[in-house]
């Protein structure tokens, strides 16, 4: 999240075109502290997409409203946090003893096409961020929650590796810094 937001307010500035910013807050776990966190991020010039009461979004829902975003305000950076607490509206309306098998990667495989070409075109650029979970199977290691269509539309993805907690004075931690590698890159 916070590496979203400071590339976000990278593509805020005029230098880099000034560009409208959408978090679609799926998790609802944005917080204030987020936001006033990143040095040089208009909050006035971002808008923040997430549920309210009487009005609970599902899957479809949120990633409709990004395609809404991508294909209709060209250059617009579009953070979705994240793919991984996608529920669809087949999960939220069936009970909980009921299993829907892989309808959030079924969905979000339909999404990754369908925003094939309208992210070159429009000069889109769409920031997912996806969890990584135990491997249920007993084979191999951990298992990314959104399926396997997001590696193949990938510019550049991302992980996540050592954390190294950042204190204060007090000892009380205020951050982390982690190490990032490159997983997947069309850029070189």
């Amino acid at each position: 999240t916070t590496l979203a937001l400071h590339f976000a307010a990278k593509c805020q500035r005029p230098e880099y075109g000034s560009r409208p910013v959408f978090y679609i807050n799926i998790e609802g776990r944005l917080k204030k502290m987020n936001l006033t966190g990143i040095k040089g991020l208009d909050i006035s010039k971002m808008k923040i997409i997430g549920s309210t009461q009487g009005n609970i979004l599902s899957a479809e829902d949120y990633l409709g409203i990004a395609e809404t975003i991508a294909t209709s305000i060209p250059k617009a950076v579009i953070i979705i946090d994240s793919y991984s607490a996608l529920c669809t509206e087949s999960e939220t309306t069936k009970g909980m003893d009921e299993q829907q098998r892989a309808d959030g990667q079924k969905l979000l495989a339909k999404f990754c096409r369908r925003m094939a070409n309208v992210v070159p075109v429009n000069k889109t650029t769409i920031i997912g961020i996806t969890h990584l979970m135990g491997n249920p199977t007993g084979y191999g290691g951990d298992r990314e929650k959104g399926g396997y269509a997001i590696a193949y539309q990938a510019d550049v993805k991302l992980k996540a590796g050592a954390l190294e907690k950042l204190t204060n004075k007090q000892g009380r931690q205020i951050g982390q810094k982690v190490e990032w590698s490159v997983e997947v890159s069309a850029l070189g």
